[in-house]
């Protein structure tokens, strides 16, 4: 049975049924009753689930697990805020002509394909001969997901993909001096595309082009490269070298003294202590620009923490009621704007060595700033429990043996803000008092909620919100 908001999904098996009670309103409860004459009170925008069609065993709307806001500590004994950094550029010289590639095309090939997924990095290179010094508009159109232009060795022009979008055009001016050119192309990869329809399909690098020399008088082509012999090489130098892996043939190629910062294309080493204790490990790579790094040879993965999303309104409000909407005037419950999309990354013990130096790796493709990174535990910050009605038990707990320092939020109704910023509904000095008694000084503790919590506070909800701190 059911209309268009409320509806009710029976299944039967043998002498068993199951019911499932949904509510689309967003902005109110319903009461459902059964057959057996049992009325369900189910919230906005909610399912309740009842294995035997008379006992309501979840609803979507009054979950009780604990969320928990984890803090970044720096270690006090063992990790420092400056790391010893040495450093060693990479070698681009090699790539900086059209010759000693795996292969050549009077094309344009797709990324991917072409390098057999053995780097993230594909080498487009190509010369030309040219009469006198001219300046041009280098003009280059490609499918992602970033790239670099080099013109007679020196780098000319950075471009990426905004927001998804890989398709894009990089122009940038270039100087041609006479006789041979030399124009190499690095297109870059961000990883492969995994969703969408036929995503395996999707294509990357400068497949088809056009890539020409655009007269910055006439605005007109007046060179056409993209069928000029095209020289290819997967990869970059340090990559073929495993210069990740520390090997002791090259630790006498990197350069100690005055760290370069913000410089492109530069490896940066670092010998650190592990961080005493069980809890957690992060490397906090803010100040980076973009690039790879490596613990002791294992891979941690790529970095892009330059790359700040977007302010956007639906980072300021969240109600789960409703259609979520990324975009658009509907967005809402969105997270991390003006913020990268990742600045912390997670060192498993296991990649450590305990009493002994450990090493971090940095591929630094786009200029950062390695005298920013430090190391960090993490442990759980504050605790956060909901109780949707009376009866329901409620648990928090810290982590790690750390304990509970202090109740902090203890109400009734709506609350405002998130976990480890809550600022409290309705307040119940008698929940407040429950769970300060049962909690301070524990590492977990479990609290009933009572009708004593709402008599005497003046509080309509009996919707119970916890927040405390470890």
């Amino acid at each position: 049975m059911g209309n268009t908001n409320v509806m009710v999904t029976k299944y039967t098996l043998d002498n068993s049924s199951a019911c499932f009670i949904s509510n689309k309103f967003d902005d109110k409860e319903v009461n459902v009753t059964l057959d057996d004459g049992a009325t369900h009170v189910v919230p906005a925008w909610s399912v309740s689930i009842l294995p035997d069609c008379k006992t309501v065993a979840y609803n979507s709307a009054k979950i009780k697990t604990q969320t928990s806001v984890m803090v970044k500590r720096p270690g006090v004994e063992t990790v420092t805020d400056g790391l010893a950094w040495s450093w060693m550029p990479e070698n681009l010289h090699p790539f900086m002509t059209d010759e000693k590639g795996n292969f050549r095309k009077n094309e344009l090939l797709e990324q991917i394909a072409t390098s057999g997924d053995q780097s993230d990095y594909l080498w487009y290179r190509t010369s030309l001969e040219h009469k006198g010094e001219s300046n041009y508009k280098l003009h280059v159109n490609t499918t992602g997901h970033e790239l670099y232009a080099f013109v007679n060795g020196k780098l000319v022009g950075r471009h990426y993909a905004p927001n998804g979008g890989f398709v894009f055009q990089m122009e940038t001016p270039v100087k041609l001096h006479s006789g041979k050119n030399y124009i190499s192309l690095l297109s870059a990869t961000i990883g492969l595309k995994n969703y969408g329809a036929l995503f395996e399909m999707m294509p990357a690098g400068i497949v088809g082009g056009p890539v020409k020399l655009v007269d910055t008088v006439t605005n007109t082509t007046a060179y056409d490269l993209s069928n000029s012999s095209w020289s290819y090489k997967a990869g970059l130098a340090g990559e073929y070298r495993e210069t990740h892996l520390d090997k002791a043939k090259d630790r006498s190629q990197w350069r100690g003294g005055t760290i370069p910062v913000h410089r492109p294309f530069t490896w940066y080493k670092a010998t650190f202590e592990a961080p005493t204790g069980e809890e957690p490990v992060v490397a906090d790579l803010l100040g980076l620009g973009k690039g790879v790094v490596w613990v002791n040879g294992n891979n941690l993965g790529r970095y892009w923490p330059s790359y700040v999303a977007a302010d956007m309104d639906g980072c300021r409000r969240c109600d789960y009621r409703g259609t979520f909407m990324a975009d658009g005037d509907g967005q809402k419950c969105l997270t991390g704007c003006n913020e990268p999309s990742q600045r912390f990354y997670h060192v498993p013990r296991s990649f450590l060595k305990a009493g002994e130096p450990n090493t971090m790796v940095l591929f630094e493709e786009a200029g950062g700033d390695p005298t920013r990174v430090s190391f960090h535990t993490v442990a759980v910050g504050a605790a956060c429990a909901e109780a949707a009605e009376v009866g329901d038990e409620v648990a928090l707990a810290c982590s790690h043996g750390r304990t509970i320092s202090s109740v902090d939020v203890a109400s009734l109704g709506v609350t405002r803000g998130k976990c480890g910023a809550y600022q409290g509904g309705c307040e119940s000095k008698a929940a407040l008092a429950a769970f300060t008694a049962a909690c301070v000084g524990k590492e977990s503790c479990t609290v009933r909620h009572t009708e004593d919590f709402r008599a005497g506070s003046g509080c309509d909800s009996g919707v119970l919100t916890v927040q405390a701190t470890c």
